[in-house]
């Protein structure tokens, strides 16, 4: 089972780095957990590489549509009051953003009743170190 944060989820559907490597984690373990808050940020990811130029709008529609036909194949965490207070707790303790803060915690909150390990993917560095921090297992080994 694998956590993929939206940096990473972006990497199934757009070519960037790593874009391979991430597609291949999936095929071998394709159970992969999302946080809810995922939809909206893959959104705005798209929305912002199509403004910036890196994505044609048609290209980028696409993608949206490709990510909400594939949504229900995921494993799916709400962002619950549990999750709130585990993403509050560990703004104490890692320097996150608000929101790398909601996909660490969703994670740990899964880690809590997952029957098998959890590994966590994302590309932001700061958010792999807290992961690891926390106990989880990345992805990939850096």
């Amino acid at each position: 089972m694998i956590y993929l944060d939206t940096s990473v989820l972006v990497k199934l559907y757009a070519p960037e780095p790593d874009s391979r490597t991430v597609a291949a984690s999936v095929r071998e373990d394709p159970q992969i957990v999302v946080s809810d808050l995922t939809r909206l940020e893959f959104a705005s990811a798209v929305a912002r590489l199509t403004r910036e130029g890196l994505l044609p709008g048609a290209r980028g529609r696409t993608l949206i549509q490709r990510l909400e036909k594939d949504w229900s194949a995921f494993t799916r965490v709400r962002v619950s009051d549990e999750v709130l207070v585990a993403a509050q707790a560990l703004l104490w303790r890692h320097p996150l953003r608000t929101l790398d803060a909601l996909q660490l915690g969703t994670a740990l909150i899964v880690t809590r009743s997952a029957p098998t390990a959890l590994r966590f993917g994302t590309a932001d560095r700061r958010l792999a170190e807290a992961a690891e921090a926390e106990g989880l297992a990345p992805l990939q080994p850096r």
